[in-house]
């Protein structure tokens, strides 16, 4: 049926511009339209010509009438009479038959003609001239792809379509023979305005209406922050998120890579918006150094805004010739105001935190002396653990990983004692021992018979015998057996000197 009123439609308009031939006066010019420019409010304004303005009196405008009152559908009909012959153009707002020329939803077809008014008042009419339309446009803007779409109808005569941009900058973006042109740019603006003209290769030309796009500039977050990263109690990074709302926000992801391997992990949050979020990685070893960026996302996954650089701190623990432990750490960027104080703090053997020295923000490093820890009465097994908390200018602490470190045996071994001395400390043979296992110590005289063995680090040779006799000024060998804590077995001896 459809097709059918197409066609009934077409013969309508054919048998209206033949009935007009049929009328024409031999020798009345038929005006050549030149163009029909659609103007901002969406008007059609048409322009002609004709060689010999002087020989006609005036032009009739004709526009196909898609559904008027009193006309048939799909015919030509007048829509204007100009009694001026020295007028060209012809600016379409008449309301003839109901009906207003709709360039934003159709194409709209003109044709003109002249003419004569003999003696007799009697109008003669030239042939209609070719028909033309206007152009129809639809424009879409694809915020993903930030790109613009514009379809528009095609022309019944050959040419080329030129696409235009009048706004931002008045430019032609190209010319095609497509009706369909995508078109991304390098920067975004808001609105954009298009309209496509056409050449005709007779050079007619023509328009459609402008349309006006608003495109979505995307907004990023306010803020986008991480405050943040440090060790938790449970030696695990935790990280101080916050991402203020942004109407074009979809997603947050934190960003780790691994400073020495380069290798980048993307991880997924449960939300773009966050307050101070604390966020556990679980999955990140605390000994190895890792930078975050905290990233949010628009819907079409196209980086919003992200976070500096955040870096959790790195301690190392080593050991040195001179009874001391070397305690350094990583350096710290990006801290908002800057350091204030270091704080060391070193458990042994698995007991408890102490915090042991306060140095200044310039440091990263600390010795940790041991001489003292070796002299006293307490046996140790050797290991020992640090870790650094940094406080920050913006109220921030940071805390680093845990550093430990099993110190190799430390013996010292005197070489006398006199039971009946002055000074405690000389009456007995007692070495001084620490970070070792399975100690055992025994005392022979000259003919290799025991005269006193122990396993206790803290009890020492006194210079008597098993039967509870003082020996008699001579020179002893003692024998010293224990392990490392690797497991290795080791052994001493040497000579002391009994004297009273």
């Amino acid at each position: 049926m459809k097709k059918f009123f197409l066609y009934i439609t077409t013969l309508l308009a054919v048998a209206t511009l033949s009935a007009a031939t049929a009328n024409a006066q031999d020798g009345v010019e038929t005006p050549t339209l030149t163009s029909i420019e659609v103007n901002a409010e969406g008007i059609p304004v048409l322009s002609w010509t004709v060689k010999n303005p002087e020989l006609v009196d005036g032009y009739i405008v004709k526009r196909l009438i898609v559904d008027g009152e009193g006309v048939i559908p799909g015919t030509y009909n007048n829509v204007a009479v100009i009694e001026n012959n020295h007028t060209f153009t012809y600016t379409d707002r008449s309301n003839e038959y109901g009906t207003y020329a709709m360039t934003s939803i159709r194409k709209e077809y003109y044709c003109i003609a002249a003419y004569v008014i003999d003696d007799n008042g009697q109008k003669h009419y030239s042939l209609m001239s070719e028909p033309v339309s206007t152009i129809t446009l639809q424009a879409n803007y694809d915020y993903c792809d930030d790109s613009y779409t514009l379809e528009y109808s095609s022309m019944e005569m050959p040419g080329t379509f030129s696409i235009m941009q009048l706004q931002p900058s008045h430019e032609t973006i190209m010319t095609t023979t497509d009706t369909t042109v995508s078109k991304k740019f390098d920067t975004f603006a808001s609105p954009r305005i298009f309209q496509i003209q056409w050449t005709g290769s007779n050079g007619i030309k023509t328009s459609s209406p402008s349309v006006t796009i608003k495109g979505d500039k995307p907004e990023p977050p306010a803020t986008t922050q991480i405050s943040y990263a440090t060790v938790d109690d449970n030696n695990q990074i935790c990280l101080s998120l916050t991402a203020t709302d942004s109407p074009s926000a979809a997603e947050a992801q934190l960003i780790r890579r691994n400073t020495a391997t380069g290798a980048e992990v993307t991880i997924p949050l449960p939300d773009h918006v966050m307050q101070n979020f604390i966020y556990t990685d679980q999955d990140a070893s605390p000994d190895s150094s890792y930078s975050y960026i905290l990233a949010v996302n628009d819907k079409c996954g196209h980086r919003l805004s992200q976070s500096d650089s955040a870096h959790n701190v790195i301690a190392t623990a080593l050991s040195d010739q001179t009874n001391a432990n070397l305690i350094s750490w990583t350096s710290m960027p990006n801290i908002d105001g800057g350091i204030s104080t270091n704080t060391i703090f070193r458990r042994i053997d698995n007991g408890e935190w102490v915090q042991i020295a306060e140095i200044g923000k310039y440091y990263n490093e600390y010795q940790d002396h041991l001489s003292n820890m070796i002299a006293d009465e307490n046996i140790y097994d050797g290991q020992f653990c640090y870790y650094v908390q940094i406080a920050c200018q913006n109220g921030n602490t940071i805390r680093s990983n845990t550093a430990c470190l099993q110190r190799e045996p430390v013996i010292y071994i005197p070489n006398a004692l006199n039971p009946k001395s002055d000074i405690i400390d000389n009456r007995t043979f007692r070495p001084r021992a620490d970070f070792l296992a399975d100690y055992h110590l025994a005392i022979y005289d000259k003919r290799g018979a025991i005269i006193f063995q122990s396993d206790d680090l803290n009890e020492g040779w006194d210079g008597y015998d098993r039967s509870s006799k003082l020996c008699s000024r001579d020179t002893y060998m003692y024998h010293i057996t224990y392990k490392t804590s690797s497991g290795k077995q080791m052994s001493k001896s040497g000579m002391v000197n009994l004297l009273y």
